[in-house]
């Protein structure tokens, strides 16, 4: 089960960012309604995926439990999230650590779509094969797997140092494509960290996917402090 983190000011970003969610925590049949959580049954998780909930400081727990887990739980009131994790827990099932969603407030959209990438970033395709993966095989498998930028996504950019790779970030289409939401990942080789080079990536890349009508998430485990350093240096904010 996947914990997603966000904060209750929600006014401040694009109506992309609010909509999705409302829309993915609307899905189901109710299972149970509280002032502190509001429960539902998703038959469309995917498969393997027992659950998910999203915090919202100040407003109920929004949560998505399978058929599976439903049943596995059984009939019991749940009220708060407290509740719900004692009972998946009983039930065999566990919580992972939680997400933390950072999106681009509407007024620092505004400055980053006026601000182009320059410099040493630039956009990367089919021809930087070579340079790509010679700087993938110097990341360790951890950082890869945790970062999951690819060159065949949707979208990729890189920093270079000289004729050397020092940062790569990639998007892909999250959840639908209906939504128009962009999930990304950056990752900057191991000596070159704390220069700027993931910051310069993220807010290229980003200012292209905004210029194509998509809206940039970046979403990590919550107790990444680099990303979240990366996120905040960018202009991204915690939703």
């Amino acid at each position: 089960m996947m914990v997603t983190s966000t904060s209750s000011e929600q006014s401040v970003f694009s109506p992309k960012v609010s909509h999705y969610w409302q829309t993915r925590f609307a899905r189901g049949i109710p299972y149970s309604s509280s002032a502190e959580l509001v429960l539902r049954v998703d038959d469309s998780l995917d498969e393997g995926e027992a659950g998910m909930v999203l915090q919202r400081p100040g407003q109920p727990v929004s949560g998505l439990i399978s058929p599976a887990m439903a049943k596995a739980v059984g009939p019991r009131p749940l009220t708060s999230l407290e509740d719900l994790q004692a009972a998946v827990q009983e039930a065999g099932g566990r919580f992972h650590g939680a997400d933390a969603l950072f999106y681009f407030p509407l007024a620092v959209q505004a400055g980053l779509s006026a601000a182009p990438a320059g410099g040493p970033v630039r956009q990367l395709n089919a021809d930087d094969a070579a340079v790509f993966e010679a700087f993938s095989e110097q990341a360790s498998e951890e950082d890869r797997d945790a970062s999951y930028v690819e060159l065949d996504h949707w979208l990729v950019f890189g920093a270079f140092d000289g004729e050397e790779l020092a940062c790569a970030a990639s998007m892909y289409a999250w959840d639908e494509d209906e939504f128009g939401l962009a999930d990304l990942g950056v990752l900057t080789h191991a000596d070159k960290r704390g220069r700027g080079y993931a910051r310069a990536t993220v807010r290229a890349m980003c200012h292209c996917a905004l210029q194509q009508g998509w809206e940039p998430q970046y979403r990590f485990q919550g107790d990444n402090l680099a990303s979240a350093s990366v996120a905040r240096g960018a202009g991204l904010e915690l939703y």
